[in-house]
């Protein structure tokens, strides 16, 4: 066992997930939502002993080594560009479907709905 990062280092784990209705009424609303939490994964990986006082505060049940050990490995490979990596997301449904978590591999163009980004989403929210 080690860090899939090790393995795959483009391999997809986190999301954003916005309601239909949200994205077509809301698209000022989302871009800025969208940008404040940009800005909280630069500021948490330009900081990252705060990062890992703040999240020993709101975790409280979590060994600071074990936070600590999470945020050496995930800190330098969080998106901080606003760029959408499909290269990721590709490897993310490869393996999903590998392991059965899902009927079959997905196309990561299926996944991703850039409505409320601006045109040129290559460049980041």
């Amino acid at each position: 066992m080690e860090p899939a990062s090790r393995v795959e280092p483009h391999f997809q784990w986190g999301l954003l997930v916005a309601r239909e209705d949200f994205i077509a009424e809301q698209p000022r609303l989302l871009r800025k939502l969208l940008r404040g939490y940009l800005k909280g994964a630069q500021y948490c990986t330009a900081h990252p002993e705060e990062t890992k006082t703040m999240v020993c505060e709101y975790m409280p049940g979590y060994e600071p080594a074990t936070v600590e050990q999470a945020l050496t490995r995930t800190l330098p490979i969080w998106n901080t560009t606003g760029l959408i990596d499909m290269d990721g997301l590709a490897v993310a449904a490869e393996t999903m479907s590998t392991l059965g978590a899902i009927p079959r591999q997905l196309k990561p163009e299926a996944l991703v709905d850039l409505r409320g980004l601006p045109q040129d989403a290559s460049n980041g929210i």
